[in-house]
């Protein structure tokens, strides 16, 4: 996508400060927008470019990839969603489904996971502030992979470590839940 951007802002600076969201870029050049007024407007004021057939060919084909790669994308997210809600239904209430999946990740089972604490949880995929800490005495991590939660997202910098650790707490219990009643099932 980032080539195609640059291919597009060499022949119309103005774009890139007109569209700056990438997803709507393509929807544009695809003509999967749905408000074809919109779709108009963008191309004949911002999309104007000259170009020779086999340059536009190859554009053609960039616009393509681009656009099965992220339905590809999509598709994979759904499915992992699917799978994730199914194995930690509780966890996947708690921390979003894609949260829970690179928590899963990098706990590297699920039982290390459901078994480990939340300060455990808490900075998971901060192993290297971590260890730069002990070993320099840098400032120590708040926050590993959890930092992608929305509610983290959103809270102001100094609320952000306490945020991580609430929802490191909540996502601990969730887990143990999901993952004792797996055993408990038949």
């Amino acid at each position: 996508m980032k080539r195609i951007r640059e291919y597009l802002v060499v022949k119309n600076p103005k774009l890139n400060k007109e569209v700056k969201d990438d997803d709507l870029l393509l929807d544009i050049l695809t003509g999967n927008k749905q408000n074809k007024q919109v779709l108009r407007e963008y191309k004949e004021h911002l999309l104007i470019t000259r170009m020779d057939d086999r340059d536009e060919t190859l554009f053609k084909g960039l616009v393509l990839l681009a656009d099965s790669t992220r339905k590809g994308i999509n598709r994979v997210k759904e499915v992992l969603t699917d799978e994730v809600n199914a194995l930690m239904p509780e966890t996947s209430k708690v921390a979003t489904p894609l949260l829970a999946a690179k928590l899963l990740m990098l706990a590297g089972s699920f039982k290390k996971l459901a078994t480990s604490t939340s300060s455990f949880i808490q900075l998971l995929g901060a192993e290297k502030a971590l260890f730069r800490h002990l070993r320099s005495g840098a400032k120590p991590p708040k926050y590993g992979v959890l930092y992608q939660h929305p509610d983290v997202v959103k809270a102001s910098i100094k609320e952000k470590g306490k945020i991580a650790r609430k929802l490191a707490s909540r996502i601990s219990i969730a887990l143990r839940k999901d993952y004792f009643r797996r055993d408990a099932l038949p």
